[in-house]
């Protein structure tokens, strides 16, 4: 069973995702090697052969769609960045075409 490391009371920050990934990554390797797990804060809510699998797997045991953290075990991570999430922080367009 994984443990849960939601703190009561205590608003989830989006990097906490990355933090409870790693103080849980020896039980999922034991357990979900080569697998794509889904963590909404700081659970294991999802799990399957495919990012689309642990998702789907992982909203649907939510009441509506949140943000969720997905990584394949045993992969390493990339560094995290922190990201500006205000709204009157500087944009850069980027043409995908």
């Amino acid at each position: 069973m994984h443990r849960v490391t939601e703190l009561v009371g205590i608003p989830w920050a989006p990097g906490r995702e990355r933090e409870a990934y790693l103080q849980q990554l020896p039980e999922l390797r034991s357990e979900h090697e080569g697998k794509y797990v889904a963590l909404f804060r700081g659970r294991v809510i999802g799990v399957g052969d495919t990012t689309v699998e642990a998702a789907q797997q992982a909203r649907a045991s939510l009441a509506q769609p949140k943000a969720l953290f997905i990584h394949k075990v045993g992969e390493p991570l990339a560094e995290s960045k922190p990201l500006s999430l205000r709204p009157d922080a500087p944009r850069r367009i980027v043409n995908s075409a």
